[in-house]
């Protein structure tokens, strides 16, 4: 969690400078710490979360007896949804293309909350508050216009410093949540590996 709290605090820093006061109007940054360019490097530090996330449910597939398949499940959507996050397909493509990344995104969000159920202590609470932080982010754009029309800043423009902070902040709390999911699967995974280390004797004595 503290990694990515500096990772956050790093690229905003990084966003700020890049763009406050350099005339962009609705433009993209040149830079590659744009926060609204595809896949610069906080778009690829994304991804690589969302990997890391996958990998601990394939992790916890291998080592759970029950919920197996719902953390392979899992595992698969996610990397389904790094795959859109780094080819973007839903922007610009198709209506259909919107709907995969759209139901992706929900099969994603509805193991981790069956994941969650099935867990508890630190997996839980970092899966449940990541799939909020998550969920919270999708309508962040908007709650951060409407704010912006309610203190009479409606013709925002990119260099501006309200528009770029709605940026960070709308960025920021997505890379926060996909943390929060990637901390509680491996979680999970390593606490599922202790508790069948603690037991296999036991098994073995039974069997026997």
């Amino acid at each position: 969690m503290a990694a990515g709290i500096a990772v956050i605090a790093a690229q905003s820093v990084a966003h700020f400078v890049v763009t406050l006061g350099a005339n962009l109007d609705f433009a993209q940054s040149d830079s590659v710490f744009d926060l609204e360019r595809s896949n610069g490097i906080p778009d690829i530090v994304s991804t690589a979360v969302i990997v890391a996330a996958a990998v601990g449910a394939m992790v916890l597939a291998v080592r759970a007896q029950p919920g197996r398949l719902l953390a392979s499940g899992l595992a698969a959507a996610l990397l389904v949804v790094a795959t859109d996050d780094t080819l973007h397909p839903g922007y610009g493509g198709t209506g259909s293309d919107a709907l995969v990344v759209l139901g992706t995104l929900l099969a994603a969000v509805t193991l981790t909350t069956w994941v969650a159920l099935g867990t508890h202590g630190v997996a839980r609470t970092s899966l449940l508050v990541g799939l909020l932080l998550l969920v919270l982010d999708v309508k962040a754009p908007f709650a951060y216009d409407q704010l912006m029309n309610t203190v009479s800043q409606p013709w925002l423009v990119r260099g501006d410093f309200l528009y770029e902070l709605g940026v960070v902040l709308d960025e920021g709390m997505e890379l926060m949540g996909w943390t929060f999911v990637m901390v509680g699967l491996w979680d999970a995974a390593l606490v599922t590996r202790a508790v069948t280390a603690e037991t296999q004797p036991e098994i073995s004595l039974d069997l026997g």
